[in-house]
């Protein structure tokens, strides 16, 4: 079909005779047109994702490398080229060795004094510690150094020298640079750690300079795969910038080429040449002609930001009156925003092609990236408006990507990998994961669970990773630390062990279920009013129930029309604001069968025109007539909703609650203020300070608790609720055309639900539960829609209000179930994530099985759709939640599963392989990796499997033939010391920094 696609000559001419021509010319005559049709510019959607050759062959070349980079935060030897001991004297009597060494303070990158060469160096080596790290090093896994003093990289030629990859140094340019500037030619702020406009030449220049210069003068020191170099930026060098919107007469220019060749890729705004049915003027409403008549939407540097008035009440933002029309002409705004978080990527890769270019001009051969290190800023919707980064700009624009975080049982995890997973395969990104682990004394109390960090790094082997960046590793794992180093250092060696063998040429297999990332409702809220929690736990719920599941990017949907094939389920969640095409795409998956779930009042709002509009009426047969909102992140899609809701997280309000004590549920640091306690009061010291605990928190006193009834609920304050009804009637009461009103979270609402008499459990699996009618009633802990059936049946009630209907494919509720499994989360992932806690819940949910009405009433609509799992683990005949199922398989048919344990079960569980899976295996084994031990020598994909409780598992199912290498080489994994080197263990004096350890003295 390919070629008949290129060239339907050949089709025509093998015709036998014109009488067959003619006879079948009703037949082929259709389908030419057809194909006229899909060559046409707007409709070459069929093969989307057009990658440069080079960033194919570096994709290939890394998956190639036997080891891949694994890299700590700083070290070996900080800011050092080698163990040197004593400081570089820049007024040395020796000319040469000054100048060597002023050579060496090279901040531009461009050596303007020569490169710094450390044989040249007189200072004295201290030789056994230098050994001593190393060792460290190889016994952790890690192979290449990474960023920490600001020139760690130089250490990249001698870790090279010792068989190790170099360095990838996080490498800062601009620093101070000019600012972005304001609409009205106001000047945004400069920083010292990153540069300000990315559209200013002077920025851009600093950039290529410092790329071209780290390729050039200290190539020899960077990893390197074939002829491509690889550094990356701080966070600060895009992300800073991007806090402020950014009108350079050079962002006018790019904002409409970006319009133009890029976005809608049209000739003129009113024509829709591509054939694509989107346009510039039927998007924004305006009537322009040529795209020199383009003008961004004017808003204030700082737009997103709330700012406060003279009496210390919060406000919309500093110029309210200016930053309002984001609500009144949404279409634009979305577009200038959109623009933003393109060119941020845009930006380095213009960098980066210059710099290879300059590379070549200079004789050196191959090409250098410098990749921005930024997705730690993409785990919830609503952060990109302010921070100015897209997930599909970032594959899409960057040859790697960084993915975090490395929390054991957070939601982001979900998100980032749920992302990357779906993308890094389409645009050929090799992934960096980031270790994200808290050190010294803030994770005093974080990870000190005996598999917290084994299930962190676990999870990452479960997914597209090609390497890791680890922030930190700090000498206090080699002292106080050990049991989380130890784990650290199993699972970077189990990356660096298996990588060539099997993860380097395995993927997780495609998932049904595909989520939708709101990014584009992000775009109105206040960076902390969007209820963001409810889609990313309704992630977890999916995890809960073993389904696996891809996030779908809006711009992806919007750009490349088959991006929905191959998924037999949507879900829609929180996305209130939408575009026309996106509707579209979700019509046309409706219309070929699929599912499609959406909650609250997503899909109601236009953003072309701002409106609400009757797209759920027309095609969920529901319509929405009221919303009920607590003050825990509402919905704001006003100025007047946006401003009402901004006194709910200001710090030490009665409804704010995070900190270092949310999860030490016997403090009264861990409720709100809504509810009564003693008089504060802490533990004083003999030096008449307050006590610290190993945290640097204050220790409270016994005697400051709070207040429970005769049957141990927490009593409300009344003075308290009192003033928290008179911020909730505040409330405006229309908005955008749907009324709302405050609830009464005295009295959370009950939801009933009774969802589908018939309930399709694909894959069989033998469950004691009945696949009959989910029946039960929950408390929600966010908001309410309530609507009028307009077709389909209802199924989910509050009190006589309908909140959930259902038609033959589609399902929407009225509640945000993720929210509520959010507010009953066990707090110490929210105290690891720093994530804000619901203020209403008193009791929290003892375990997972808790919380099974929500996560199954989220997971009804992939049941309905018919979603099956790959692998599934039960416990006692039933699905259990508490575990994470993560399968990877190779091209051979091989098949790892990554099991995480994420409560204290313990348990045996049978596990079920899906037939397909197996049906290249005959005569397989089922083989326990990290027990090394055959659990079924002739498997047929049943088989009982031990998961310790907070524990993880790897199994492996092949042939003897293609796990024989693999068994071999964790039986030396298995034998390897990855103990604390000798050497510190006899020195405990440099176990103990939290950051970098120093060079001691020789002797020492």
């Amino acid at each position: 079909m390919t070629n008949l696609l290129c060239n339907p000559l050949p089709f025509l001419v093998n015709c036998p005779d014109a009488k067959s021509l003619y006879m079948h010319q009703r037949y082929w005559l259709p389908l030419l047109f057809s194909l006229l049709w899909l060559l046409t510019p707007g409709a070459r959607a069929a093969e989307p994702y057009q990658v440069e050759p080079w960033r194919v062959e570096l994709y290939k070349a890394w998956k190639k490398l036997p080891r891949p980079p694994i890299t700590p935060y700083g070290g070996p030897f900080g800011g050092e080229a080698r163990a040197f001991v004593g400081n570089p004297r820049a007024n040395d009597p020796d000319p040469a060795v000054a100048a060597n060494w002023k050579a060496r303070d090279d901040w531009t990158h461009t050596a303007p004094l020569g490169v710094y060469d450390p044989r040249k160096d007189p200072r004295p080596i201290n030789v056994e510690y230098e050994r001593a790290i190393l060792e460290d090093w190889r016994r952790m896994g890690y192979n290449c150094a990474y960023k920490g003093n600001y020139f760690t990289f130089m250490v990249g030629e001698y870790l090279k020298q010792q068989g190790m990859m170099g360095a990838i140094d996080q490498t800062l340019f601009g620093q101070n640079g000019p600012p972005a500037v304001g609409f009205d030619g106001s000047l945004g702020r400069r920083y010292g750690e990153g540069c300000g406009s990315l559209f200013h030449p002077d920025n851009y220049k600093a950039g290529v300079n410092a790329i071209t210069g780290m390729g050039h003068h200290y190539g020899h020191h960077l990893f390197t795969v074939g002829n491509h170099k690889l550094t990356c930026s701080w966070d600060e060098v895009g992300l800073r910038e991007q806090s402020q919107l950014d009108y350079h007469e050079n962002a006018l220019k790019e904002f409409r080429k970006f319009l133009k060749d890029v976005w809608f890729q049209d000739a003129t705004p009113s024509q829709d040449t591509n054939r694509d049915g989107r346009t510039y003027n039927a998007f924004t409403g305006e009537r322009l002609t040529t795209w020199d008549d383009v003008q961004p939407i004017q808003l204030s540097l700082d737009w997103a930001v709330s700012a406060f008035n003279n009496d210390g009440t919060p406000k919309f933002s500093k110029y309210p009156e200016v930053d309002a029309k984001l609500f009144q002409q949404p279409g634009r705004y979305k577009l200038w925003i959109d623009f933003h978080r393109y060119y941020t990527f845009e930006f380095f890769r213009r960098i980066n092609e210059e710099s290879s270019q300059n590379l070549h001009k200079l004789g050196d051969p191959g090409r250098i990236t410098c990749y921005p290190f930024v997705q730690h800023f993409m785990i919830w919707p609503g952060m990109n408006q302010r921070q100015g980064v897209a997930s599909y700009w970032y594959h899409r624009l960057s040859p790697v990507v960084n993915v975090e975080h490395c929390w054991p049982d957070a939601t982001a995890m979900d998100v980032n990998y749920a992302i990357t997973d779906r993308l890094s395969p389409l645009w050929k990104n090799t992934v960096m994961g980031w270790v994200w682990l808290y050190f010294g004394t803030e994770g005093a109390d974080m990870y000190n669970g005996p598999h917290d960090i084994d299930r962190a790094m676990a999870r990452i082997l479960g997914h597209a990773v090609d390497g890791t960046h680890h922030w930190l590793y700090t000498p206090i794992y080699r002292g106080r630390d050990q049991a989380q180093r130890l784990q650290i250092a199993y699972w970077q060696n189990f990356m660096a062990t298996h990588y060539q063998s099997f993860l380097a040429h395995s993927a997780p297999p495609k998932p049904q279920v595909a989520v939708l990332m709101p990014d584009w409702s992000g775009y109105f809220y206040r960076v902390f009013q969007y209820p963001k929690q409810d889609w990313a736990y309704t992630l977890e719920a999916l995890q809960n129930l073993q389904y696996g599941h891809h996030v779908i990017t809006e711009e992806e949907l919007e750009l490349h029309p088959g991006t929905l094939d191959g998924y037999k389920v949507l879900y829609v969640i929180g996305s209130e604001w939408s575009t026309p095409t996106i509707r579209q795409r979700i019509t046309d998956f409706l219309a070929a069968g699929g599912v499609v779930f959406a909650n609250v009042d997503s899909l109601t709002l236009d953003i072309p025109t701002g409106k609400r509009i009757d797209y759920l009426e027309k095609t969920f047969g529901v319509k929405v007539e009221h919303k009920f909102k607590n003050c825990f992140y509402p919905t704001t899609q006003s100025v007047a909703d946006a401003e009402w809701a901004l006194e709910f997280d200001r710090w030490g309000a009665i409804y704010k609650l995070q900190g270092r004590a949310v999860h030490m549920l016997d403090d009264p640091r861990a409720w709100a203020k809504l509810y009564q306690r003693t008089t504060e009061r802490y533990e004083i010291g003999p030096d008449g300070k307050q006590k610290l605990d190993t945290s640097d928190r204050p220790i409270r006193h016994p005697d400051w608790k709070m207040i429970r009834d005769s049957k141990g609920k927490l009593v409300r304050d009344e003075e308290a609720w009192k003033q928290h009804d008179e911020h909730m009637a505040k409330m405006p009461r229309e908005v955008l055309s749907l009324l709302q009103s405050p609830l009464d979270m005295r009295q959370p609402p009950q939801i009933r639900y009774d969802l589908g008499a018939d309930l399709r459990m694909p894959n069989p699996l033998p469950l004691k539960q009945p696949e009959g009618r989910l029946k039960g009633t929950a408390v929600t802990w966010g908001e309410v829609d309530v609507a009028k059936v307009v077709r389909g049946k209802p199924v989910a009630w509050w009190g006589d209000k309908v909140c959930g209907v259902e038609t033959k494919n589609t399902v929407w509720f009225g509640t945000r179930e993720g929210g509520s499994i959010h507010a009953l989360a066990p707090r110490m992932p929210l105290h690891r994530t720093t994530e804000p806690c619901n203020p209403y819940p008193t009791e929290l949910a003892a375990n997972y099985e808790d919380r099974r009405l929500y996560v199954e009433a989220l997971g009804y609509a992939a049941r309905k759709a018919g979603v099956s799992r790959p692998v599934a683990l039960l416990h006692d005949g039933k699905l259990p939640l508490n575990l994470e199922i993560l399968p990877r398989v190779d091209a051979n048919g091989t098949l790892m599963v990554i099991v995480i344990n994420h409560d204290q079960t313990d348990a045996t569980y049978q596990a079920i392989v899906d037939r397909p899976l197996l049906a290249r295996l005959k005569g397989a084994e089922a083989w326990d990796m990290l027990r090394d031990k055959t659990v079924e020598a002739n498997t047929d994909g049943q088989f009982k499997l031990v998961v310790s409780p907070w524990g993880v598992s790897v199994f492996m199912i092949g042939t003897s033939a293609n796990l024989r290498p693999i068994k071999t080489l964790q039986a030396e994994l298995i034998k390897k010391d990855l103990s604390v080197p000798q050497y510190f263990r006899e020195h405990p004096e440099l176990n103990t920094s939290p950051w970098d350890t120093p060079i001691p003295p020789l002797g020492k």
